[in-house]
């Protein structure tokens, strides 16, 4: 099960993988939701919450990217204590 699930989740940051991508992207659900449901959060515990495997660059690559556009996008913020939604 747990092999399903990185494999799904890395299924999904592909798309934040690549530069140029063109057309949609869809963010990770459950990477919104803990970030909503929490005042701030630091990387280290996202990443625990979200059960990713930390030694899988590309999954953590997708993520980083994903929390990247999230805040330049002005729906996240990074503060002294984590990341913090602000959308």
């Amino acid at each position: 099960i747990e092999k399903l699930e990185n494999d799904l989740r890395r299924a999904r940051v592909e798309p934040f993988q690549e530069e140029r991508h063109e057309g949609k992207r869809k963010y990770d659900q459950e990477l919104i939701e803990v970030l909503q449901e929490t005042d701030s959060i630091t990387s280290e515990e996202l990443i625990r919450r979200l059960g990713v495997d930390q030694s899988d660059p590309k999954l953590m690559e997708g993520i980083d990217n994903q929390l990247k556009q999230l805040e330049s996008y002005g729906l996240i913020g990074h503060t002294p204590h984590g990341w913090r939604w602000v959308g």
